[in-house]
């Protein structure tokens, strides 16, 4: 199954497409590289992708944290693949922290900064705007009828129920 893609971007050893709970890495790699020459290590803040003999291609901590035992690698014709699987949601704007030139490595994709509108019954909060604006249009609620309050108004308690 095909994953929406929600961005793509590229630093100087890598470039990426992610969707909101993954992001797919590209790595070049020198000509002639085989995957037993490579050293990748996946962890759950943390990448490190060198060759062996120390030469390092990348390497610290990353924008937010993964899923290190669900995020693989392989060597395709193009160079490393790497599939890093997020904790949550998010478009990450760089892959290492150290990369980040947004001045932010990632934006929630489960974070509202406009809380949701109270549900139509939910009495109003008068501790926020919103609240106070609610009380100062609503017309003012005569308080609730009881059941003797009822049977001492002969004219509410004839009433057919409009329910029955």
């Amino acid at each position: 199954v095909a994953k929406k893609g929600i961005g793509s971007g590229e630093c100087s050893w890598c470039s990426w497409q992610q969707s909101a709970g993954d992001m797919t890495i590209k790595v070049p790699l020198p000509e002639g590289t085989t995957s037993r020459q490579l050293r990748i290590s996946i962890k759950s803040r943390a990448l490190s992708v060198s060759l062996v003999g120390g030469v390092v291609l990348a390497e610290g901590e990353l924008a937010a944290p993964i899923k290190a035992d669900e995020s693989t690698w392989t060597r395709d014709s193009d160079g490393l693949l790497i599939v890093l699987e997020k904790v949550d949601p998010a478009i990450w704007h760089c892959v290492l922290k150290k990369d980040s030139t947004a001045g932010h490595e990632t934006t929630s994709l489960t974070a509202s900064p406009v809380p949701p509108p109270p549900a139509p019954d939910a009495e109003p909060n008068f501790h926020t705007p919103l609240g106070l604006e609610a009380m100062a249009l609503s017309p003012p609620q005569p308080p609730p009828l009881d059941s003797s309050e009822i049977r001492s108004r002969p004219a509410l308690a004839e009433r057919p129920d409009p329910n029955a």
